[in-house]
């Protein structure tokens, strides 16, 4: 799962192989291979894989692609179920700040936050 974030711009999310369930704001979207989601512009949301992983394309305007690319290989990367709730380390912490901010992305808490109360991460 993403940690919770949101962009200064819409974001629209594909599935292109696999399964993904998208938290925005108080819904809750389970997205199969060819359907599309967009997130409006500052509204806070996480992406989670389904059970055998996910492929997705997300389609935003940046202001670096490069560094987009390297915030969306950093949030890609799968934790283990024991560190949803918290970062990996406070150095890979800083480093996702960092390459959220080029980009206008406000990271607003650790894989497995939730945008609304009441909703539940789908079982993987």
């Amino acid at each position: 799962m993403t940690p919770l974030h949101a962009h200064a711009e819409d974001e629209a999310i594909a599935v292109v192989d696999g399964t993904a369930t998208v938290y925005s704001g108080e819904q809750v979207v389970q997205l199969e291979p060819g359907e599309e989601l967009v997130v409006p512009a500052h509204e806070l949301h996480a992406v989670q894989a389904g059970a055998g992983g996910a492929r997705l394309r997300s389609t935003t305007r940046v202001r670096s692609a490069g560094r987009y690319e390297d915030f969306l290989r950093a949030v890609a990367a799968p934790l283990p179920a024991t560190a949803l709730g918290r970062w990996p380390s406070a150095e890979e912490a800083s480093s996702l700040f960092a390459l959220a901010a080029v980009n206008g992305i406000r990271v607003a808490g650790p894989p497995g936050t939730l945008p609304a109360a009441g909703i539940q991460p789908a079982s993987t």
